[in-house]
């Protein structure tokens, strides 16, 4: 097929919107086996769910999430509260992260670091339920009877070494969190290391990328995975 796509998101995560022609569509990028959340270039040997949509639902899709866009907090604003916390805690003398001390085992400690892992993939599961939930409600109707694409970026090598870096920096962050929690017990970097984790598995949506620079191409169309 080789047909050329942009890809744009629209205040959901786990759906872009695509068109082809007149006929717009949504790109269901949850990988459809685990294995993909591990290491994101293998969701691109995969074929992905995708719905055709009428133009009346596009529209409703594009005037929902055009007014959610208009909310923005500044990142500046962020960092100064943030800041602006930091040092009132300083002044206080209160040490936050020492209410999170705990005295557990090695064996505990690695207990609960497994426990950390099953939820942040379960989280990422759970959100990716809420989202389709949401788009169906959205639109007023369930997502069924997908057809199966499988897409390529465009510029493939480029593609994979522009987020190559970045996978590579959550991963070591998760490590870090890990042996830090392991060593010192302290259940604020649990915290932290569950959301790197929740992170780095969803990194995989990065493989599909709504950038206007990264373009992909459809190299093949299945109507029914069981005819592949």
């Amino acid at each position: 097929m080789m047909e050329t796509i942009q890809l744009y998101y629209r205040g959901n995560f786990r759906f872009p919107l695509f068109r082809v022609g007149d006929q717009y569509y949504l790109l269901d990028v949850r990988p459809r086996h685990m294995i993909a959340h591990l290491f994101f270039p293998i969701t691109l040997a995969q074929y992905h769910m995708v719905y055709p949509i009428t133009e009346h639902e596009y529209q409703k899709i594009m005037e929902k999430y055009s007014k959610v866009s208009r909310i923005v907090v500044s990142y500046s604003l962020v960092g100064g509260l943030s800041v602006f916390l930091s040092s009132w805690m300083r002044v206080n003398n209160i040490k936050f992260f020492e209410y999170f001390d705990t005295d557990f085992s090695m064996m505990a400690n690695r207990i609960l670091l497994m426990i950390g892992l099953i939820m942040a993939f379960l989280f990422l599961q759970v959100s990716y339920y809420v989202r389709k939930k949401g788009i169906q409600a959205l639109i007023g109707r369930e997502l069924n009877q997908p057809l199966y694409y499988k897409m390529r970026p465009e510029k493939p090598i480029r593609f994979f070494f522009s987020l190559f870096w970045l996978w590579l920096f959550i991963i070591a962050l998760s490590i870090i969190c890990a042996i830090a929690f392991l060593y010192l017990g302290n259940i604020a970097i649990l915290l932290g290391n569950i959301l790197m984790v929740f992170v780095y598995f969803g990194a995989v949506n990065g493989a599909f990328s709504g950038r206007d620079k990264w373009k992909y191409r459809i190299v093949d169309v299945l109507p029914d995975m069981n005819k592949k």
